[in-house]
């Protein structure tokens, strides 16, 4: 009896040891991901974003091409569904530098607009002459910070995705360790931030998707998200994101304005 215990020990311990290195390595593969495609000079991508909340469904879809350092340009629609009443929005936005250029298919004339960024305070009011517009925007980086969150990892089975065989990926958004981080990179905007907000911010559930191929670049991301915008309504849904032409020239310049 007593040999039999002891191997029990040593197999239980042996399939602990394998499950932390299969996590660390799943770690460590996304965490390279992460830095290889934060550090590509140009990218295009296009995805999709769909929504459900107190009977209306919203899907979003969009197409964007970005230029380090400072120069993005994106095409989107907008359809709106409450309880059959269906409304289209179109717009395009430029931007170059520190300049925004907006129109859509209310106001065909491009505008041009105030920048900023997650990093900076959006400005009080429009700069004279600018027009009546904000544009924001997110850097790669930006984009990617909630994937360092990731816990519960798993890998799937390997995907193709546009002609390249890809590591498929899934994990969890650790919502606490995420806006912890928050709080200790930016006191002040969240000792700003209502306690009955970041109780419904902790209370968000992500489930996020990853590929990537053998270079290390991300080729496509899709969630799963869930979360409370009161104590009685929650929003529901998903969204789809690919990546490509990573490196590629692309030329970004601002429109001309009549």
């Amino acid at each position: 009896m007593k040999h039999s215990i002891i191997i029990g020990l040593v197999v239980l311990l042996m399939l602990t040891v394998v499950a932390c290195d299969q996590g660390a390595s799943l770690r460590d593969a996304i965490a390279r991901a992460i830095a290889k495609t934060s550090e590509v000079q140009s990218y295009r991508s296009a995805g999709n974003v769909t929504t459900y909340t107190d009977g209306v469904t919203t899907v979003s879809s969009y197409e964007l091409e970005c230029a380090a350092p400072d120069r993005y340009h994106s095409v989107s629609t907008v359809i709106v569904d409450d309880a059959g009443n269906v409304t289209t929005t179109n717009a395009e936005t430029i931007v170059v530098g520190d300049k925004g250029y907006v129109r859509s298919q209310r106001e065909p004339r491009w505008r041009v607009c105030e920048v900023y960024t997650p990093d900076s305070q959006p400005p009080p009011g429009p700069t004279p002459g600018t027009g009546t517009c904000q544009v924001s925007i997110q850097t790669s980086d930006k984009q990617l910070e909630l994937l360092n969150y990731l816990v519960e990892l798993e890998k799937l089975p390997d995907e193709e995705i546009s002609g390249a065989n890809c590591s498929h990926y899934r994990g969890r958004v650790d919502q606490d360790s995420y806006l912890d981080m928050l709080r200790k990179t930016d006191e002040e905007d969240y000792a700003q931030i209502p306690p009955e907000y970041l109780e419904l911010m902790r209370q968000q559930e992500i489930v996020i998707e990853l590929w990537i191929d053998g270079d290390d670049y991300i080729r496509q991301q899709r969630s799963e998200f869930r979360f409370p915008t009161s104590e009685e309504t929650w929003v529901t849904g998903f969204s789809t994101t690919r990546y490509f032409d990573f490196n590629e020239p692309i030329f970004i310049e601002p429109p001309e304005i009549e």
